[in-house]
């Protein structure tokens, strides 16, 4: 919720709102620490709580949905980090620093057992910890919430990003399956949670590699993404709950758990993704600025492209001929606003 309350303060700037969700958010942050915590400090679920209700991360015995399993669960930690981590900022913007030092700690704490606790040196993955204090060995996307968390240090992100890119483990036909495809449960179908697409784990992929300023593979995973929604909506004239990794066609998405005419978070993929990682304009409303990454050859752009409270720019950018050609943009706004525009290893700022 923080997180969904940040991006839109993002793109309007709205500090009043700010000013009024940051006491809820606060305290149901320290709601889930006080009732979804073991006694070392981390975090617990269940497939129903975190989502992913059918991925098989449990141990036998356990119920998949419903269950806690007795583990200390990757993703819910460091969804924790990142909510004290976006909380710290809104603290910060609003004044309210005597609220960082507690939200600093439990983020220094949880860094802490994370990268000691649920890091596999042999494989380079974070996992689940089992109540025998060993590793499920399950690959699955929630431990790239450690991307946006910020979690994961300088010496193990190559490692950890490398399982993008690896076509053994995530990186299928349509990026990025829920399941890797080394595990016997993967389903080249999707069969929902054991390697499905869902446009809600791919957004926080995406915004993941941005922490760690991984801008080409964010573009070519939004690509696959958005492209394989799109021709799906070409056979099918609908959009899906989630998307089978290896098929990219409607009849194969009809026999795969996936419920048709699914606009709630698939919505993220035409208009989130498109315009932040296949465009790349990223907004900053708070600070009147605009981040520009240009890697499309073709014209593209927006136009009547809402920012901040009262803000509507055009954003177009010609043909070019190369990634390496400097790019002709037109840019029309009834607000100041800073754009940085950046296109292979260059970048112009402009002052609209």
């Amino acid at each position: 919720m923080a997180w969904c309350e940040w991006e839109y303060f993002l793109n309007f700037g709205d500090i009043e709102r700010l000013k009024r969700v940051f006491p809820v958010l606060l305290s149901y942050h320290r709601f889930l620490k006080e009732t979804h915590t073991w006694p070392d400090g981390t975090y617990f679920s269940s497939g129903w709580g975190c989502g992913m209700d059918n991925l098989p991360r449990q141990q036998k015995g356990y119920s998949e949905p419903f269950s806690h399993g007795h583990m200390i669960w990757v993703d819910a930690c460091a969804q924790a980090l990142y909510d004290c981590r976006v909380l710290i900022k809104m603290a910060e913007v609003l004044g309210k620093k005597e609220y960082i030092k507690e939200l600093d700690t439990e983020a220094n704490m949880l860094f802490k057992v994370i990268n000691e606790k649920l890091w596999d040196e042999k494989t380079q993955f974070y996992y689940d910890l089992k109540n025998d204090d060993t590793f499920n060995g399950v690959k699955h996307i929630g431990a790239f919430w450690a991307l946006l968390a910020k979690c994961v240090p300088e010496n193990r992100k190559e490692s950890f990003i490398a399982h993008l890119n690896n076509e053994n483990e995530f990186k299928t036909e349509h990026r990025v399956p829920t399941l890797s495809k080394d595990h016997p449960e993967y389903n080249k179908a999707g069969g929902y949670w054991c390697g499905s697409v869902w446009a809600p784990t791919n957004y926080m992929v995406l915004k993941g590699l941005d922490a760690y300023e991984k801008f080409d593979l964010s573009y070519e995973i939004a690509c696959s993404h958005l492209d394989a929604v799109v021709n799906v909506f070409k056979d099918t004239g609908t959009v899906f709950e989630n998307y089978s990794p290896e098929k990219i066609e409607g009849k194969f998405m009809r026999g795969s758990s996936s419920l048709p005419d699914f606009v709630g978070w698939t919505g993220i993929i035409p208009i989130s993704i498109m315009f932040e990682y296949v465009f790349g304009i990223k907004p900053d409303a708070s600070s009147n600025k605009i981040t520009w990454h240009i890697n499309r050859l073709e014209k593209h752009g927006i136009e009547k492209y809402p920012f901040g409270t009262e803000g509507e720019l055009t954003l177009i950018c010609e043909k070019r001929n190369t990634p390496e050609e400097k790019p002709n943009v037109t840019i029309k706004s009834n607000v100041p606003v800073t754009v940085e525009i950046i296109w292979g290893d260059n970048k112009e700022i402009l002052d609209i």
